[in-house]
């Protein structure tokens, strides 16, 4: 079996939903955890630059996983 093409399946989809997601919208994954995007914007000699910012967080499921 080869993994490789099952990996990039699950990251396109991973990065579809992440850029789908509204700023505050959470994107779970599986019963592992989940991504919450957040917008921010940030001023640099006077220009204003607009992004945004993923954090995980983990679910019982791999906190458990992790501590095997």
């Amino acid at each position: 079996m080869n993994i490789k093409p099952a990996y990039q399946i699950v990251s396109q989809d991973l990065l579809a939903k992440l850029a789908q997601a509204k700023p505050g919208q959470s994107v779970r994954l599986g019963s592992l955890g989940a991504f919450k995007k957040r917008a921010y914007s940030v001023v640099v000699e006077g220009k204003t630059y607009q992004g945004y910012q993923f954090s995980f967080r983990a679910f019982l499921a791999l906190k458990q996983l992790g501590k095997k």
